[in-house]
């Protein structure tokens, strides 16, 4: 006898969460499609609300390992269908991030493996790097895949902005900078991510005198060469990194250092799918939009699903299509100069 399955063929290794599910009905449920299986629900007698129904398109996204486990560990007895629901479909870590996969690849490889496989690695004296830094066009997502990076490998979150702690006081940013790594510090394993580095660490070449400036340079190298030791990783982001300080940029600093490119095909075909599986949509032609978005953002093509909704909603229409999407297309130019999406540097 064949294993149950989730949505999207995941085999499912509790048939408890089934039977919550149908309200502890003894229901058996063999490779259905999604559509099947939503269809049963939706048919049953189990109480889901008519706003919830067109949520459940989200179905057609891949539940990964990530999401499953946290379902698993996270499912009460006494949740009620809508409340398994919305467990199972927010994704979580990586199964949240479309596309990317040479990006997630290399941050599974420097940064997740070492720590889920940490006497493997310890074999060869390996550990995950002091600082990771992400460069690349704005908008692709570097600041998102963080985030994430965070919950994949259970890390406690906290950013270094730059409007935060800046100061017109001489001396009071680097007690900033000071005081955010002592909060990482009492919070261990952590993460501590600075957007926009070039503007908190710009290179003291240029900064024509300003001894306040390379002091708040200094404080944050004396964090940054102590922070591995204190179980914290640090990674920057920036879209112009030759602004940034060179000293920061030396192995033992920010050891690793990751091109973020504008998405490829399969990732726009991946965001596309991603952004429209949360609303109604019928008849759409990922392939089609993929194809016509070349040197788009993460942040552009959410903005054009975006915009496409309203129009729906205005039209008063039930589905966003993809003649909808290719009308806010026409008049949505990439955010993307092609200067910025040329701009390389020699990984480490």
């Amino acid at each position: 006898m064949k294993k149950p399955l989730l949505p999207n063929a995941y085999s499912i290794k509790n048939t408890e969460i089934i039977k919550r599910i149908f309200n502890n009905k003894d229901v058996e449920i063999y490779e259905l499609s999604n559509e099947k299986f939503l269809n049963i629900i939706l048919q049953s007698d189990i109480d889901i609300s008519p706003s919830k129904k067109d949520k459940y398109n989200i179905f057609n996204m891949k539940i990964g390992d990530k999401t499953y486990n946290l379902f698993v560990s996270n499912v009460n007895y006494s949740d009620n269908v809508e409340q398994l629901f919305d467990k199972l479909t927010k994704l979580q870590g990586f199964d949240a991030v479309a596309g990317m996969q040479e990006l997630k690849k290399e941050l599974r490889e420097d940064v997740v493996y070492p720590i889920t496989k940490k006497e493997e690695y310890a074999k060869f004296n390996l550990t995950i790097p002091n600082g990771i830094l992400l460069y690349g066009p704005q908008g692709c997502g570097k600041t998102y895949i963080v985030k994430k990076l965070a919950e994949e490998i259970n890390y406690n979150f906290f950013e270094l902005q730059h409007s935060d702690i800046a100061s017109p006081y001489i001396h009071e940013t680097v007690g900033k900078i000071s005081k955010v790594f002592k909060k990482a510090g009492k919070n261990t394993p952590a993460i501590v991510f600075i957007d926009e580095l070039e503007g908190l660490m710009p290179s003291r070449r240029n900064l024509n005198g300003h001894q306040y400036k390379v002091e708040e340079v200094n404080e944050f190298l004396i964090n940054l060469n102590d922070a591995g030791k204190k179980n914290i990783l640090v990674i920057g982001a920036t879209n112009q990194i030759e602004l940034v300080d060179e000293a920061i940029l030396r192995p033992g600093r920010f050891d690793k250092k990751i091109k973020v490119n504008p998405p490829d095909i399969e990732t726009r075909k991946a965001l596309f799918q991603f952004y429209l599986s949360k609303m109604p949509c019928e008849n759409i032609d990922f392939d089609l939009l993929s194809k016509i978005t070349d040197n788009y953002s993460n942040s552009d093509i959410e903005y054009i699903v975006n915009e496409s909704a309203r129009i729906a909603i205005n039209k008063q229409l039930k589905f966003v299509t993809t003649e909808i999407v290719k009308q806010v297309l026409s008049k949505t130019p990439s955010s993307i100069s092609n200067n910025t999406s040329k701009i390389g540097f020699k990984n480490n």
